[in-house]
């Protein structure tokens, strides 16, 4: 008897960029963190900003055929940096960068309903936050999604969203912004997806790194974490960082890339047909002078600062 033959199944390779808590800090920083250049620290000597970013960015897409870039919060400045933000500079910014979804961080929130929903407005990519009701605002509703679906050639890939819970924002807004148990926000988005037939699902979140481990544990469905909130450096090479990259628990690949633009996280995970993960391997790029900063991007900061 002969046997019909089987179309071949082959394996899906798909790179995950990643950056959070950027904090709106568009030009170069020093080492410590600091606006650079300054007196004390040369112009050689910074790091970050948002056309380095931009830079790395391209290069990998030149490089690879799947490839996704993902926020998770606080795009926003932090108070302890404070800075005249601009929320339209910053969603172009990012809409040149092409993102394709970021998560709200806690920080998104300090600035009040009306600047949050211009920046939303300004984004040509979407904003996904599942344990966060944001209709009680008109400024904000209807402009956030649970969870997206990107589109990759013949596959699809699910992004979910989770902020920080408790944010201590919320009380501030009239009336109440109310949150959804995250465990309980995310599985109902993992269920979801799964009746769609999206078997390959990424989770942003601003949770904090002891949160992402802790969402890793219950089992959700959840292949990859880009986590935000903590700061938390993770590496396989650099001895400073708080654990590897990625930090691989209870089959959960978690990445998370410090703060402040310093580092492009870039993670290469593979997939099998069934959806499950092969592999996740990568590191972290350091946005240091040995990446040219893009022109565009330096064109656009500065005439938006006249």
């Amino acid at each position: 008897m002969l046997l019909e033959p089987t179309e071949a199944r082959a394996d899906f390779t798909l790179t995950i960029l990643h950056t959070n808590d950027f904090h709106y800090r568009i030009g170069p920083i020093d080492r410590l963190d600091n606006d650079c250049p300054s007196d004390a620290v040369a112009a050689a000597d910074c790091i970050g900003g948002s056309a380095r970013l931009k830079a790395a960015i391209a290069a990998i897409r030149e490089r690879d055929d799947h490839v996704v870039l993902l926020d998770a919060g606080d795009q926003f400045p932090s108070p302890a940096y404070p800075t005249d933000f601009d929320p339209s500079l910053s969603a172009e910014l990012m809409n040149r960068m092409g993102y394709d979804a970021m998560v709200l961080g806690n920080h998104e929130f300090d600035e009040g309903p009306e600047v949050l929903g211009e920046f939303i407005s300004g984004l040509r990519f979407p904003v996904v936050v599942a344990n966060a009701d944001l209709s009680s605002h008109p400024q904000l509703d209807g402009k956030t999604y649970g969870s997206v679906v990107l589109e990759l050639g013949d596959e699809q890939l699910g992004v979910i969203g989770l902020t920080l819970p408790h944010n201590r924002e919320w009380r501030k807004y009239t009336p109440r912004i109310t949150g959804r148990d995250a465990t309980e926000a995310l599985r109902a988005e993992v269920d979801s997806l799964a009746g769609k037939g999206i078997n390959k699902i990424v989770l942003i979140s601003h949770s904090g790194f002891g949160g992402d481990l802790s969402l890793a544990a219950k089992k959700t469905g959840v292949d990859v974490i880009v986590g935000g909130h903590s700061h938390t450096f993770l590496s396989g090479s650099d001895p400073r960082a708080e654990g590897p990259y990625p930090r691989i628990y209870n089959g959960v690949a978690i990445v998370q890339a410090y703060a402040f633009g310093a580092y492009l996280g870039e993670l290469e995970v593979i997939f099998d047909d069934d959806g499950k993960v092969v592999e996740a391997v990568g590191e972290p790029i350091p946005l240091d002078q040995n990446v040219a900063e893009d022109e565009e991007i330096m064109r656009l900061i500065a005439e938006t600062a006249r």
